[in-house]
């Protein structure tokens, strides 16, 4: 056994081994915070994005405001929510816990500012905000099935 300790050629490739493992393990973890604060940036940018959306419109005189400054504002929000829409649903952004934060939300936007002043050219047609109303029946399933779930 002291022969084993007095050689360091028998046990430096045990100690390197375990050294290379610990350094993965650092590795892993540090790469699992990056990513979790890059989805954490993402989220934020296009909540911040949809606060400021909100506020133009809360600053607008309702007596005042042209009905073509509305559809716009529509259009930003709306483009902003297929944004996020799209991150959350092709799993850019994977933390269900941000989704489920804004599930509620999503589906008020989604029925308040879609659905009730939609054309029914809009209404229609598949390709817009395709991957919203694809976030908004998922929302929705889960909220009808949440809903019934605690009814039983």
């Amino acid at each position: 056994m002291d022969s084993f300790l007095s050689d360091p050629r028998a046990w430096a490739p045990a100690l390197s081994a375990i050294a290379a493992c610990i350094a993965l393990i650092i590795n892993a973890v540090a790469v699992q915070k990056n990513n979790r604060k890059i989805e954490l940036d993402l989220f934020d940018r296009i909540h911040s994005k949809i606060i400021e959306i909100e506020r133009r419109l809360y600053a607008q005189d309702p007596a005042t405001t042209k009905p073509e400054l509305l559809e716009t504002w529509r259009g930003d929000l709306l483009n902003c929510l297929e944004y996020a829409a799209f991150l959350f649903n092709h799993r850019y952004v994977e933390d269900q816990r941000l989704l489920e934060y804004w599930a509620d939300s999503i589906i008020m936007w989604h029925e308040q500012f879609f659905l009730r002043p939609a054309t029914e050219t809009e209404k229609s047609n598949p390709n817009l905000y395709k991957e919203l109303r694809k976030l908004y029946g998922k929302l929705k399933a889960d909220h009808a099935t949440t809903l019934n779930g605690s009814d039983a």
